[in-house]
């Protein structure tokens, strides 16, 4: 519940005090510095789809899609994973956004928000997994439609599971079988008489075949 007040008065400070985004430290503090009008309770018309597979590694992507019946003004984008001792921290990386409506939020820019009051109704964002980080990621943000008309907490369509690469099995050993053949040929016998002498010519000839075999 105090994330859900903290949320929703950070964002119509964002939108109605700081139209070109939201205030630094929004992401993580959620400290409220302007207005007094609650968050609807009704079901938000704003949503954040995540792409498939959600199965991930360190460096893969998925496409985070922000999107309404009707268009919103402002709005925060975080990615968030929990640790044992249910503390939350911003994880990953967001990429390959409209400049020209988004921009990075936050301290250390853990997050996203809108760069001007103009409208918005489909805005896509890359996430993407850091490397050598395992556990479920959550997507959470919030949209203001007007000035006292806001959705807060709002959580994405699914999670994401961060995994750790599959060990590469290493390929096997090539082995060369190298196989001689040596093969012993007589060749034929010649006889040469003369008045004198009779001379007796044995040729014998050597045949050898190298066979390679690679396995």
């Amino acid at each position: 519940m105090l994330r859900t007040i903290l949320l929703g008065a950070t964002l119509l400070a964002a939108v109605s005090a700081y139209p070109s985004g939201a205030p630094s430290g929004a992401c993580d503090s959620l400290i409220p510095s302007h207005g007094t009008s609650s968050a609807q309770t009704s079901t938000s018309p704003y949503s954040i789809s995540v792409s498939t597979p959600t199965n991930v590694t360190g460096g893969e992507s998925v496409t985070i899609t922000l999107s309404g019946e009707s268009d919103f003004l402002g709005f925060v984008l975080v990615a968030e994973t929990v640790d044992a001792n249910n503390v939350r921290s911003s994880v990953g990386t967001f990429s390959n956004y409209d400049n020209n409506l988004v921009q990075a939020a936050c301290v250390n820019s853990d997050g996203l928000t809108h760069k001007s009051a103009v409208t918005k109704n489909n805005i896509e964002i890359t996430w993407t997994a850091p490397t050598g980080f395992t556990g479920h990621v959550s997507f959470w943000g919030s949209f203001v439609q007007n000035y006292n008309t806001f959705w807060t907490v709002i959580q994405g369509s699914s999670s994401v599971l961060v995994s750790l690469p599959a060990e590469t099995s290493p390929k096997p050993a090539t082995t060369t079988t190298t196989t001689t053949t040596t093969t012993t040929r007589t060749a034929t016998t010649t006889t040469i008489t003369t008045m004198a002498t009779t001379t007796t010519i044995i040729t014998t000839t050597v045949l050898t075949i190298t066979t390679t075999t690679t396995a």
